[in-house]
């Protein structure tokens, strides 16, 4: 007996794939030898898939035409198939999420599919996506005209093949100007979400988190009509860390009057002032606006900026989540303003409500109480942060306890942490807090067991219908 001959998998980049296949017996009742060991006889099914997988850039008839093969065949094809195939022809023809997720953790670490819908294949097209568009911009700053206008039809076609599987960007490396234009023609009705941060791959952000480049001012007019026209199945922009200041924000607010699907949108740790906060304000008083969630965060936001926004809040129908955290330029009475406008409001449905470290005192912590006494909306509070919340000898954060433990079970969290709160009214405010979510679980809980319930009846009546 010589030495077998090689399998066709051996003098292939298949090898490792193959060999961790279990061979067949030579006969029935028989161990199942290893594939690399002697007798062995290859199936002629396995070296048909062997040659197909082999050849699938050249022939890929084998999943192009459905029913050439059956489910099974196909599964055992795409299994074995390199990592590396041609991006366009990969697309078209492999929907096996396996085959995606193989290919995802062969080119990036740990990758998690829970920003990216939970598929492997949209998380590998938006992350390629993501890092063509970033390289992109890097060397169009150096490169020359006729190299620039080839790369740009590159990205462009990149752009407009990917839009299928492509739902979500997180552009975080981009210093020079993103083409949100091109960005938005060629991914025209998929693009959902969208965030930006021009700043460079080896730049950080300085000691209060602004960016060092920011976005400029020609961005923010190409993303403002952008916004305008070409945005329609966008709903959350997220420009966090931008450098983004009144003018700039003025640019934005124009084009976002006009928009009527961004429904969240986040702002934090820029440089917006009053003015931007108040160009801001007028598009939320706007009927037509449809922005639900809110984030001003660590902004240089001061007393007239949230007064123009408290009048918003208070004919805004559409907003239910608010964050003006470390805003400390906001003060005591421009909060208590905004608070009050939150109670008396008519139509407000908001639900979070975040004003921590804005320099509030026990003007806006009675206006708390009040809040906490009327609202039924509202379900997270964060005032954390204001140490003179409490009051002098503590006398309003007893008030505000006694309020959100009095008739309030609407509220799940509250957080008076660094408020000057005494220990007793803030156990006082977490226990009752705690209650109301845990209540809130049970009715949660109870409902998903009717709705269930009714489910069922409906299939039994169906069924007696049918039989009668």
């Amino acid at each position: 007996h010589g030495e077998p001959a090689k399998l066709i998998s051996e003098r292939g980049p298949l090898e490792d794939a193959i060999r961790l296949k279990l061979a067949q017996p030579l006969a029935p009742g028989d161990p199942a030898p290893k594939r690399d060991g002697y007798p062995y006889v290859a199936p002629l099914r396995e070296l048909c898939v062997e040659v197909v997988a082999q050849n699938f850039v050249r022939d890929p008839r084998a999943i192009r035409e459905p029913g050439l093969l059956d489910a099974k065949c196909v599964k055992k094809i795409v299994d074995v198939l390199p990592a590396d195939l041609p991006l366009e022809l990969a697309g078209e023809l492999v929907a096996d999420e396996d085959y995606w997720q193989r290919r995802a953790r062969g080119r990036w670490e740990n990758p998690e599919t829970v920003d990216h819908g939970r598929s492997w294949k949209q998380l590998y097209f938006e992350r390629n996506l993501q890092e063509a568009i970033e390289a992109h911009v890097a060397k169009a700053s150096t490169s020359e005209e006729e190299h620039e206008d080839r790369d740009r039809d590159a990205l462009r076609r990149l752009l407009a093949f990917s839009k299928r599987w492509a739902r979500s960007l997180k552009i975080v490396h981009a210093p020079g100007a993103v083409d949100v234009a091109s960005l938005f023609e060629c991914t025209a009705g998929s693009l959902v979400s969208l965030d930006l941060t021009y700043i460079a791959r080896d730049v950080v952000a300085n000691y209060d988190g602004a960016n060092t480049l920011g976005m400029r001012l020609g961005c923010a007019f190409a993303l403002a009509k952008a916004l305008e026209h070409d945005a329609e199945t966008l709903t959350h922009l997220g420009l966090s860390q931008n450098s983004i200041d009144d003018a700039k924000l003025a640019l934005l607010a124009e084009g976002l009057a006009e928009n009527a699907s961004v429904t969240s949108l986040d702002l934090s740790a820029n440089k917006i002032g009053c003015d931007g906060a108040t160009d801001l304000a007028r598009v939320l008083a706007e009927d037509r606006c449809v922005l639900s969630r809110l984030d001003l965060g660590d902004n240089e936001i001061g007393a007239f900026g949230a007064t123009s926004l408290a009048k918003a809040v208070s004919v805004s129908a559409s907003l239910t989540s608010l964050s003006l955290r470390l805003n400390p330029k906001i003060g005591d009475e421009a909060g208590a303003v905004l608070i009050d406008a939150v109670t008396d409001s008519g139509v407000t449905s908001l639900r979070e409500l975040d004003v921590s470290a804005c320099g509030l005192g026990p003007k806006a912590g009675s206006a708390l109480a009040r809040l906490a006494r009327s609202n039924r909306t509202l379900r997270r509070i964060d005032a954390s942060g204001n140490d003179e919340l409490g009051g002098i000898s503590g006398e309003v954060g007893r008030a505000v306890a006694d309020a959100v433990c009095g008739c309030n079970d609407a509220v799940l969290e509250f957080d008076v942490r660094g408020c000057g709160f005494s220990e007793g009214d803030a156990a006082r405010i977490m226990d009752k807090t705690l209650a109301n979510a845990e209540a809130e679980e049970e009715r949660v809980g109870e409902r998903e067991d009717s709705d269930s319930a009714g489910r069922i009846l409906r299939v039994d009546f169906l069924q007696d219908i049918a039989q009668s």
